[in-house]
């Protein structure tokens, strides 16, 4: 029911009746869709936490961002720059890359591949969505082919998946006619005619990796094929031949680079079938005789599918650059340099005291005036000088691709949260959207200890290398190492659980691989709690919840397993969800810390349940994925204060919330990046959300609170005085029809013109009328 308050002119809206500033579900769009650069307003008011940009990271010179799979620089202005962010969406830099700004926050897909301009007009850019990088769970699936008109501020749908595939590697646009497009994906090479109306198949042999195309004749072209080799065509797409003097056997995927100054020099890299490097090789008569080059170093390690590029400079056919991983030692390398034409090479990835970039090297760019442009898993450097120092350009870019987050739990400002290669990191609010790295590598999950709050536990990958820290009020310290317990058991890369006791009234931990562990003692020593909960020899636990009794454990695992004890870990028992089938991970489960029987668990299925709930432990079930799209659900988060309980999932394309577990809305106001996982403070009314390419978002809660509950008046964030509104708070004014129309800080006025408005604040939404 309506709260009503100031006489009868502002409201206080139930959240189930917010249907006036409430987002479609973000399904697949279809084709001619137009979505502007900007997220869409929404009822739930969201905060970027960043980071933008991260400091202290050890594997490159200090500062990054996060994963960038295509580096595009403007072809006639140098301080224009745009980047696809693996998971991250479109940004733009127009001074030289000093600040950076989303332009795809409103699409319904922010999973990368490449980017194009239209050869004869700059403002055309071409955005291929969906990352062909072979990460698993770190490359997403896109939505197919989008342009824009002008210059990234707004987009339309031009192709849709099965028009162009949904891991898309490169786009080429023909300079002589730009109507015919050609779009590389995982299902071969598309071909349109018509600028993006109609889209045909010109080669569905397998994986297209890179095109590489003749700047004297453009209808000799070149494409990559992952286990297949290289092909050609010398009519412009219409039929290809493999060429038989190049590798065709045992290899995998293959990338090309063609000599703009003289294009009967090409290069073809290709993996071995352990992802490491196979060969480089180089053509000096366009393609009709290759040689080996043998004493090429391997730049690719074991991590060639994943990252790996090659190019040459623009004017000199013989100044070629490889990427890859990273030189560990002297035995593996990340990017390197050859003069001339691949006789002699050089290792420039580390150029300490001048720049050092990071490992995973994924795209190569050249900019008009002569720069090289490098996106590797720690976002942008740049070089002058041909990589004798690089310069970093990571400031600004608000990418980071999170796995894993927790919130202090006495200090909301103070957050946590693994990260795809870029460490572990931590956040404070004094610091603004700058985050500190606290440890390298992948960042797994993480953990406040409830028993001594200002302690933290972080992760490497598959649970290893456990480490503690503390917060001191400003900073944090290293602690211990507390080894790899469970060391040679199966777990999940980045999603295992860490729990402990959610009182602190003890120091008992409990960690999950594929088997349950539990220390008692704060983590110094642990014992292996229980066998046999994961009914797959590759299977592990993937999540976890604990009542605060410790009597009551709930697991998940990556085999649809769900099971429950009563004894605090000693017996179990199994639990069959509805409409799951057996390969399925069990992603979150949440427990209600006043009823150990209520239990809300979601599922990572496209079709079938996804968000299920059970009041008495698990024996029957109650299927609430209700409107929800047929996307995956990664993370779940309940506010149990709520009746019903008001709940948030985390999907593969965004954030959606319920507060009758029937209806579901998209929050719209976090972009639409895959979030594994949230953590809640309802003490002050708010979740927060580790999207995997967005970064870190705080959502506020959509708890109605009337002014009777609270016994203030105060609550209400505005005032009336006429037609003119006195914001009492912080507070947003927006249209009945969504439209934001102010922005108000407390004691701000605004004159309105007649009609109905919504005033969001972190209270609530209410409704008021101007009359």
């Amino acid at each position: 029911m309506c709260m009503i308050s100031e006489g009868e002119d502002i409201i206080i809206l139930p959240p189930d009746s917010m249907e006036a500033l409430a987002e479609e579900l973000p399904e697949v769009a279809p084709k001619w869709a137009t979505f502007h650069s900007g997220a869409r307003p929404t009822v739930l008011t969201a905060e970027f936490l960043g980071p933008r940009p991260m400091y202290g990271e050890y594997w490159s010179d200090g500062t990054v961002s996060g994963r960038i799979s295509y580096v595009l620089p403007h072809p006639t202005d140098p301080n224009i720059i745009y980047v696809a962010a693996a998971s991250g969406g479109v940004w733009r830099t127009t001074d030289g890359g000093t600040t950076w700004e989303p332009l795809t926050d409103g699409l319904p897909v922010l999973s990368s591949g490449a980017l194009a301009f239209d050869p004869t007009d700059p403002n055309v850019i071409y955005y291929g969505t969906g990352e062909q990088h072979y990460c698993g769970w770190s490359c997403f699936p896109g939505d197919g082919l989008f342009v824009s008109t002008d210059a990234g501020n707004t987009w339309v749908k031009l192709a849709t998946t099965d028009e162009v595939g949904s891991y898309i590697s490169e786009i080429w646009i023909r300079p002589d006619d730009p109507n015919v497009i050609f779009v590389a994906s995982e299902d071969g090479l598309a071909r349109s005619a018509d600028g993006g109306t109609t889209w045909s198949w010109v080669f569905t042999a397998g994986d297209v990796n890179s095109i590489a195309v003749r700047s004297d004749d453009y209808d000799i072209m070149f494409i990559g094929v992952y286990g297949e080799g290289v092909f050609v065509s010398t009519d412009g797409g219409d039929t290809w031949s493999q060429i038989t003097d190049l590798p065709t056997a045992d290899i995998e995927r293959v990338e090309l680079a063609i000599s703009p100054s003289d294009p009967d020099v090409i290069y073809a890299s290709f993996t071995d079938t352990l992802s490491a490097l196979y060969g480089l090789y180089k053509s000096t008569d366009g393609g009709a005789t290759w040689l080996r080059l043998n004493g090429t170093p391997d730049y690719l390690y074991s991590q060639g599918n994943y990252d790996h590029h090659i190019t040459v400079h623009p004017l000199h056919p013989d100044t070629v650059f490889a990427g890859g991983v990273f030189p560990y030692d002297t035995t593996r390398h990340g990017i390197v340099r050859t003069f001339d034409g691949g006789n002699a090479w050089e290792d420039i990835t580390d150029r300490t005291p001048n720049g050092k970039v990071h490992p995973d090297i994924h795209h190569f760019a050249w900019g008009t005036d002569g720069a090289l442009y490098v996106a590797c898993d720690g976002g942008l450097w740049r070089s002058y000088d041909l990589g004798d120092s690089w310069e970093n350009l990571n400031e600004g870019l608000g990418i980071t691709q999170f796995y894993t987050v927790d919130i202090h739990p006495d200090l909301p400002d103070v957050v946590v949260g693994g990260t795809q290669d870029n460490g572990t990191a931590i956040w404070y609010s004094d610091w603004g959207d700058d985050w500190e790295n606290v440890r390298s590598g992948d960042g797994g999950p993480v953990l406040w200890l409830p028993f001594a709050p200002d302690s933290f536990l972080t992760t490497y990958v598959s649970m290893t290398y456990l480490k503690m820290y503390e917060w001191t009020g400003s900073t944090f310290n290293y602690v211990a190492y507390l080894g790899t317990p469970w060391s040679g058991d199966v777990a999940c890369w980045t999603c295992g659980p860490l729990k402990g006791d959610p009182d602190g009234d003890t120091r008992t931990l409990y960690a999950g691989t594929s088997r349950l562990w539990m220390s008692t003692d704060g983590g110094e020593t642990w014992f292996m709690a229980a066998d046999g909960l994961v009914s797959s020899s590759y299977g592990y636990l993937m999540s976890m919840a604990v009542s605060p009794s410790l009597d009551t454990l709930y697991v998940g695992s990556s085999s649809a397993d769900f099971k429950v004890s009563f004894d605090g870990g000693s017996t179990w028992i199994s639990r069959t969800l509805p409409d799951v089938s057996t390969w399925e991970d069990i992603t979150d489960i949440w427990i209600n810390p006043s009823d150990a029987s209520e239990v809300y668990a979601t599922i990572k299925q496209t079709y079938g349940a996804k968000v299920v709930h059970s009041t008495d432990a698990g024996a029957t079930w109650t299927d609430i994925t209700g409107n929800l799209p047929d996307e995956y659900v990664y993370s779940l988060a309940v506010d149990f204060r709520t009746t019903p309980h008001t709940l948030f999932v985390g999907t593969r394309r965004g954030l959606f919330y319920t507060t009758d577990q029937v209806n579901w809305t998209f929050v719209s106001s976090v972009p639409s990046a895959p979030i594994y996982q949230m953590d809640i403070f309802p003490e002050q009314n708010f979740i927060v959300v580790a999207t995997h390419g967005r970064g870190m978002w705080k959502v506020y809660l959509p708890t109605a609170v009337s002014v009777a509950e609270r016994g203030e008046e105060s609550v209400v964030p505005v005032a009336l005085h006429g037609r003119r509104v006195v914001a009492r708070s912080h507070v947003r004014i927006y249209t009945v029809d969504g439209r934001l129309i102010a922005t108000l800080q407390a004691g701000q006025k605004r004159e309105m013109d007649p009609g109905a408005y919504f005033a969001l604040s972190e209270v609530g939404v209410f409704r008021f009328v101007v009359r």
